[in-house]
């Protein structure tokens, strides 16, 4: 088994200037995520107040207001990811694959600036092979 970053201590290699464009956009991105969120959870409070006229009516709220819901719980995971990456940032290991305590890729992370693992442990998670790490 591999060590994690926790055990290596590995510090990330992104250079500072790239690491504060990072943090910038994730920030940016994770406003983005809260307003969409709140419209979300507002829409999905709005939808159960609201008097369905008969059983088809309600039937429809209730699969929209469970899917403003869902989607509210996919926005908050995404801004978890999101809050972990700029920790990440802020304690110097952002960059660093939280399984092997290997550098990921910056074209991987120019595309998922959140991301945890590099691409090769990524697949391995997806399948199953590797536990993912908690949120």
């Amino acid at each position: 088994m591999a060590k994690t970053a926790t055990q290596s201590k590995k510090k990330s290699i992104v250079p500072a200037k790239t690491l504060a464009a990072f943090k910038k956009h994730l920030e940016s991105e994770r406003d983005r995520i809260l307003e969409l969120y709140n419209q979300n959870l507002k829409e999905g409070k709005r939808t159960t107040n609201q008097g369905a006229e008969d059983l088809v009516d309600h039937a429809n709220q209730a699969y929209n207001r469970e899917l403003m819901l869902s989607i509210s719980t996919t926005e908050r995971e995404q801004i978890k990811l999101i809050d972990q990456a700029l920790d990440r940032i802020d304690d110097g290991s952002f960059g660093v694959c939280l399984y092997s305590g290997e550098p990921i890729g910056l074209p991987r992370l120019e595309a998922v600036p959140w991301a945890r693992y590099t691409i090769d442990v990524q697949e391995k998670v997806e399948k199953g092979l590797i536990e993912e790490e908690p949120f």
